[in-house]
């Protein structure tokens, strides 16, 4: 396990950049108030994604599918793509039709549900500043705040807002998404470039730290598991400086 979180960490860092685009003057005007709505048609400009929810799975060649493991709120993954956009399969379970989306990680080709991904993002986290880092409508200081952003919350990073791009450092802003209450859907919204970051092993550590919660509080996983997720989590910390 050890192994495979190092290896995370590796790939993040080599995928850790800061997309100019993604936040327009037009997307800082009507369409700028954080808002729920199903993410886009699977149309993919990097090949890129951040998964929130669900699981990996594999599908065979005759489109069964089988369940893999577990992913870890904030994954990024290699996103496959065709004709400018995301391998899916729609697939029958039950009564209702799932999607799924082809994503690479740790090497491996496997699929996600496509509720639970949001695509052309990066992940970052919100940082410990000592105030309120808030969730802006638009990428503006006097607009609508009303929601605030705990430190290590993950979002998904669409890119720094142009508009914003000669501002004062303490004034630039980035547009992001976030996991909204039902399943799908994401708010949309703003918020400053310098209250989130995108340090790999800090991220790393933050999913880790995820995982042993949920863990440590099923009360059916091996105390050896739970051990190693916490010299895990004490690495990460060595190494993101926190």
């Amino acid at each position: 396990m050890k192994n495979r979180f190092k290896a995370g960490v590796l790939a993040a860092a080599v995928f850790s950049l800061i997309f100019a685009s993604g936040c327009s003057k037009d997307q800082g005007g009507k369409k700028a108030s954080p808002k729920s709505a199903k993410k886009d048609e699977n149309t993919v400009t990097v090949p890129h994604g951040v998964v929130f929810s669900g699981a990996l799975w594999n599908i065979s060649g005759s489109d069964a599918v089988s369940y893999f493991s577990d992913v870890i709120p904030g994954t990024m993954v290699e996103v496959s793509t065709s004709n400018g956009k995301a391998e899916s399969k729609k697939l029958q379970s039950g009564d209702e039709t799932k999607e799924f989306i082809r994503v690479k990680i740790d090497d491996m080709y496997l699929w996600v549900d496509s509720d639970g991904i949001v695509l052309d993002v990066l992940p970052y986290y919100v940082l410990e500043t000592g105030t309120d880092v808030f969730f802006y409508e638009k990428p503006d200081a006097d607009a609508k705040h009303e929601k605030r952003l705990p430190p290590d919350t993950i979002v998904a990073f669409v890119g720094q807002c142009e508009n914003t791009r000669e501002y004062p450092e303490g004034q630039k802003f980035g547009r992001i998404k976030l996991p909204a209450a039902n399943p799908g859907e994401y708010e949309d919204g703003y918020v400053r470039l310098s209250n989130i970051d995108n340090s790999a092993a800090h991220l790393a550590m933050i999913q880790v730290s995820q995982k042993y919660a949920q863990y440590s509080g099923r009360g059916d996983v091996p105390v050896e598991i739970l051990n190693e997720l916490e010299d895990n989590i004490g690495e990460l910390r060595s190494w993101s400086g926190r």
